[in-house]
């Protein structure tokens, strides 16, 4: 039997003239399929994926830079100043300084960029003139120790996640602040990745909105698998209960007892969430309640397919982007109405 899930180079950004140096976590994003962008010492690489991969290379000096996911637009960041340009218009479409230092920044939305403090986390819509918005505080249990790796907002825009992970005595604990925007209030879970998602349910005729995410507790007895959870947020309680799949035991190696993930990307089509860690493993769990994909047809799992073993500093490193296809055929056909299987693999 086929495996399940087969991963393929497509583009190696070190070949492509960008130096070891800034493939690495902060210095180089990739927000959707469309472009991978790089910060260098004296200049800002972007690399064109819609486009066979053509570079543009500009004299910018930056900390960070990080591309709208479906236009030109380009976000960056020195110190405290934050800058957004239109590079189809050539022109600077918004600035503001900051009173704290940005630690960690993703677009959310095309209209949206997420900037997260060492205190809190705000908004910035690219329309109009207005500022960024304080959305909430960050919890204590995610404080400013807390290395920053991950932050995700649902699909109807009501609920965040922020994760981190900080140095524990056991290793690397993870942990993740669920945040309602319309109660005003935080649920602390302990884990290193987590993901939104919208998935159909049978027996209902609306999509359930669901949050995807793995548990890790620091006081877990030596040994104990982590989780994956799935369970739905924010559904109208005159509707009917809340979707959920009980929790499902996710297999660690032998050999990698001190692995732990660094991202959950999630394929809303096939219903298939990958789970990827820090030592290259990735863990492809299948939550759908129907039939699986279609034979041959591939989907792209952006950068956070590809992870640096370095779990101290979490390098996210960037040397090449996979495609990521699902071959049904080496996967079994059938409604799972409580736990999904998993398929281990190694990159």
């Amino acid at each position: 039997m086929s495996a399940p899930v087969i991963f393929n180079e497509v583009l190696n950004v070190q070949q492509l003239g960008v130096p070891e140096t800034s493939i690495k976590h902060g210095l180089t994003t990739m927000s959707s399929e469309k472009w991978i962008v790089c910060v260098e010492p004296s200049q800002v690489t972007l690399i064109d994926l819609a486009n066979n991969a053509q570079i543009t290379r500009r004299p910018i000096q930056a900390e960070a830079a990080v591309m709208n996911p479906t236009t030109n637009i380009l976000a960056l960041r020195s110190q405290t100043t934050l800058q957004i340009f239109n590079l189809d218009l050539k022109a600077k479409m918004k600035s503001y300084v900051m009173s704290e230092t940005c630690v960690f920044w993703k677009w959310t939305s095309p209209k949206n960029l997420a900037l997260v403090t060492a205190t809190a986390v705000y908004h910035w819509s690219i329309e109009g003139s207005s500022d960024p918005v304080k959305v909430f505080d960050r919890h204590q249990t995610i404080g400013p120790s807390t290395q920053i790796i991950n932050y995700q907002v649902s699909p109807d825009g009501k609920w965040c996640l922020l994760g981190g992970i900080s140095q524990g005595a056991g290793g690397i604990n993870g942990n993740m602040q669920l945040y309602s925007m319309e109660k005003r209030v935080s649920q602390p879970l302990q884990g290193h990745a987590g993901a939104f998602a919208k998935v159909n349910v049978l027996g209902r005729t609306d999509p359930a909105q669901v949050l995807c995410f793995h548990e890790k507790k620091a006081e877990s007895p030596p040994g104990e698998p982590p989780k994956f959870f799935v369970m739905e947020v924010g559904r109208d309680p005159s509707k009917g209960a809340p979707f959920r799949l009980p929790p499902t035991n996710i297999p660690v190696p032998a050999d990698a007892a001190t692995d732990f993930p660094v991202s959950l990307a999630v394929d809303q089509k096939d219903e298939v969430a990958f789970l990827l860690s820090i030592w290259d493993i990735c863990i492809c769990l299948t939550y759908t309640l129907v039939n699986l994909c279609t034979v041959g047809e591939s989907h792209k799992i952006l950068s956070s397919v590809l992870a640096h073993r370095n779990p101290l500093e979490l390098f996210l490193e960037l040397q090449s982007e996979r495609e990521v296809s699902l071959d049904s055929s080496s996967m079994d056909k059938h409604s799972y109405p409580t736990s999904p299987p998993l398929f281990v693999i190694t990159i």
